[in-house]
């Protein structure tokens, strides 16, 4: 299980956040013995957006979470994003390995 909580905020996608998603993937990508993955929000919202006030101060900050997690790279990801239509909506969203 994958868990974002950050409810205060509607599970907004923030750097740390970010890193921590890109961690679990990469985990995913390289322990042959995960199968499958359940991504979640905690709470009534799954993902509301991206917390862009949260991104633009790690880029004024020069934070390296602002250039990316290498999320992207995940054939987790990429697989998931697109069935997804790379949309967040209500609920969870579970992965399995091919």
């Amino acid at each position: 299980m994958i868990g974002i909580d950050r409810q205060q905020t509607k599970n907004r996608i923030d750097p740390p956040v970010l890193i921590g998603l890109g961690k679990a993937y990469y985990e995913l990508d390289h322990d042959g013995s995960l199968r499958v993955a359940v991504l979640h929000g905690v709470g009534p919202d799954f993902v509301i957006e991206f917390d862009v006030a949260a991104f633009a101060a790690a880029t004024a900050a020069g934070h390296p979470a602002a250039q990316g997690s290498g999320l992207h790279q995940s054939r987790w990801y990429r697989s998931a994003a697109a069935e997804a239509g790379c949309r967040c909506g209500a609920g969870s969203h579970q992965y399995r390995r091919t």
